[in-house]
C-alpha cells in the first residue's frame, strides 16, 4: 500500500536482528573510553576492558553468524580469529610483563584466521604486488629499531607479522574486486566486502602504529590511534560476514524440523488432472463402417466358404 515492497521489508527486518546484537558493543566502547586504564597497567580490570568489545564482537558472528547455515563457513573463521584477538589484547595489555611477543603470536594466528576467511579465489597477484612493495618499505624503516632492540627476536617475528598481515588486506581486497568485477557492486553483498576491506586497511594502520610506537619512538597520542583503528578493524571485518544474506532467528532447527519447514514453505505441485477416456469407435450398420471412415470387406452370402463343383 505504500510501494514497499517484501523485498525491502525483509531487508530491513534482516538488518534489525543483526544490528541489535552490536548492542554490547556499543557499550563495552563507551566503558572502555569511559574508564580505560593505562596501557601498562598489569590488573584483570585492565585486560577485561580491553578484551571486552572484541569478545562483544565474538558473540555477535557466533549469533548471527556460526549459527546461520548461510553464513557458517565465513564466521567461523572470524569468530576463531576474534577469539584469537581478545586474547592478545590481554597479552598485549600484560606487556610490561614481558607477554607483548605472544600477544604477536595470538595476532598473528587471528591474520591467518583472517585471511582463510575472506578466501583465496580469485587470487588476482596484481593487488599483492603493490601491497608487498609497501610492506618491504615499511620494514626497511623499522629494521634499524629492531636490530637495536634487546630482544634480537623481534626482527624475525615482526617481519612474520607483516607478511601475514600484508596477506589478510591482499585477501580482503581481492574479494571486493572480484564481486564488483562480477557485476554485484551495488548489491548489499560487495557492500559488506568494502566494509571488510575498510577493516583489513584499519587493521594495518593500527599495526603499523603500534610498531613504530613500540620500537622506533612515542609520539602524541600513540595509543588513542591505536586502540581507535585496531576496535574499527575489527567491528568491519565482523560485519563482512552479513554479506552471506540471512532472513530469520538466530536459532538453527534440526536436520528433521528443517525439512519440514522447507516442504511447508514450498508451494504443493500442481495436481495432474486425469485424461478423459477415448470415446467409444461407433459402427455404422448400414454400411459395416468404423469411424475412421475406411469399409468393412464386404462379406460373402455363404459366410466365405468356397464351393466345390
Amino acid at each position: 500500500m505504500l510501494g514497499i515492497s517484501k523485498r525491502t521489508l525483509a531487508t530491513v527486518s534482516q538488518n534489525y536482528t543483526d544490528f541489535k546484537w552490536l548492542l554490547p558493543f556499543a557499550v563495552s566502547i563507551l566503558v572502555f573510553v569511559q574508564f580505560a586504564r593505562e596501557h601498562t597497567e598489569n590488573s584483570v580490570l585492565a585486560c577485561v576492558i580491553k578484551a571486552a568489545p572484541i569478545v562483544s564482537l565474538a558473540v555477535f558472528t557466533w549469533v548471527r553468524g556460526v549459527r546461520l547455515p548461510q553464513r557458517r563457513q565465513t564466521a567461523l573463521f572470524i569468530f576463531l580469529a576474534l577469539c584469537l584477538s581478545a586474547l592478545g589484547d590481554v597479552f598485549i595489555q600484560l606487556k610490561a610483563a614481558g607477554y607483548f611477543l605472544h600477544g604477536m603470536a595470538a595476532f598473528a594466528a587471528s591474520q591467518f584466521l583472517f585471511t582463510v576467511a575472506f578466501g583465496f579465489r580469485p587470487l588476482n597477484i596484481f593487488i599483492l604486488l603493490p601491497l608487498l612493495g609497501v610492506g618491504a618499505s615499511y620494514y626497511y624503516l623499522l629494521y634499524p629499531a629492531l636490530k637495536a632492540h634487546k630482544e634480537p627476536v623481534f626482527v624475525s617475528a615482526v617481519l612474520g607479522y607483516l607478511l601475514l598481515i600484508t596477506g589478510m588486506i591482499w585477501r580482503a581486497f581481492a574479494k571486493y574486486h572480484a564481486a564488483r568485477k562480477a557485476g554485484r557492486g551495488r548489491n548489499a553483498d560487495a557492500v559488506w566486502l568494502l566494509v571488510g576491506s575498510v577493516g583489513a586497511l584499519s587493521f594495518v594502520v593500527s599495526d603499523c602504529t603500534l610498531a613504530w610506537w613500540t620500537f622506533v619512538r612515542d609520539f602524541p597520542h600513540a595509543d588513542a590511534i591505536v586502540m581507535g583503528t585496531y576496535y574499527l578493524a575489527q567491528l568491519c571485518i565482523t560485519l563482512s560476514v552479513l554479506h552471506e544474506g540471512a532472513v530469520g532467528p538466530a536459532k538453527v532447527p534440526n536436520k528433521g524440523k528443517y525439512e519440514e519447514a522447507k516442504k511447508k514453505a514450498s508451494p504443493p505441485p500442481p495436481k495432474k488432472v486425469a485424461s478423459p477416456p477415448p470415446a467409444p469407435k461407433k459402427v455404422d450398420e448400414a454400411t459395416n463402417t468404423k469411424s475412421t471412415g475406411s469399409p468393412a470387406a464386404p462379406r460373402s452370402p455363404n459366410g466365405g466358404k468356397k464351393k466345390h463343383y
